[in-house]
């Protein structure tokens, strides 16, 4: 899945209701990789805990530096195209910003 938002900014994605792993790489406007993470599957609700509680608790996967886009993909797969932090992907960035808008 590909996240295209109109500027850039620090985002931050967590796992709420995510139902198994997933890959996440941040993405710069020229393309270039800047971050990456393997968001694991999140740990159970307690049946006793107040939903801010859970909330609160739940990892939260930063891009760290100011990105453009996020893509997800399914578990293992930064690992299994060779994915790195400063790779350029080859994507149509002006014509996604603009969609974004």
């Amino acid at each position: 899945m590909l996240f295209a938002y109109p500027k850039r900014d620090v985002l931050g994605f967590w796992m709420k209701d995510c139902l198994t792993d997933i890959d996440i790489a941040y993405v710069s406007t020229d393309g270039r990789i800047l971050s990456m993470h393997r968001m694991k599957r999140p740990p159970e609700r307690r049946p006793d805990e107040r939903i801010a509680t859970y909330e609160a608790r739940l990892p939260r996967y930063s891009s760290r530096h100011l990105v453009q886009f996020a893509l997800e993909f399914a578990p293992g797969t930064l690992d299994r195209l060779g994915l790195e932090v400063g790779n350029r992907l080859d994507l149509p960035t002006e014509r996604l910003i603009e969609s974004a808008r």
